[in-house]
């Protein structure tokens, strides 16, 4: 009786690999545009440290992947982003509000850039703003 358990059991685990799951891959469908508004901080504000980051997402459809990075305006490309978020969603709408703390010695210029929807078309908004120690 046990080895029919396991051997049932080990059928149906092989079928669940074979039944199609529901994903994130949706049928061909027209691109939406994600909204993204960056509230705070605003496009060239001095801010101090720790500042609010604010940015909402919002669509029509769901928006899928949410990426949020902050690095120095003038950094090279193998200096690592000041912050970095991401996320995958399933909603229509998304806040991101926190408090952030990116430590600096001077007055330093950055550029923070949100990008939003699937891999096929991606939303994007961008500021730069500076923190000031």
């Amino acid at each position: 009786m046990k080895k029919t358990t396991i051997s049932l059991l080990q059928i149906l685990l092989s079928l669940t690999f074979l039944i199609p799951s529901e994903s994130c891959k949706k049928e061909k469908h027209e691109d939406h545009e994600v909204s993204i508004k960056i509230l705070s901080p605003s496009q060239g504000a001095t801010v101090t440290n720790p500042f609010l980051l604010h940015i909402n997402f919002n669509s029509d459809e769901e928006i899928h992947d949410i990426e949020v990075k902050i690095r120095k305006s003038n950094a090279g490309s193998s200096e690592p982003n000041a912050f970095e978020f991401s996320t995958h969603t399933h909603e229509k709408y998304f806040e991101l509000k926190d408090s952030i703390f990116i430590p600096v010695s001077s007055l330093t210029t950055f550029e923070l850039k949100a990008q939003a929807g699937e891999e096929s078309h991606r939303s994007e908004s961008k500021i730069n703003f500076s923190i000031q120690p």
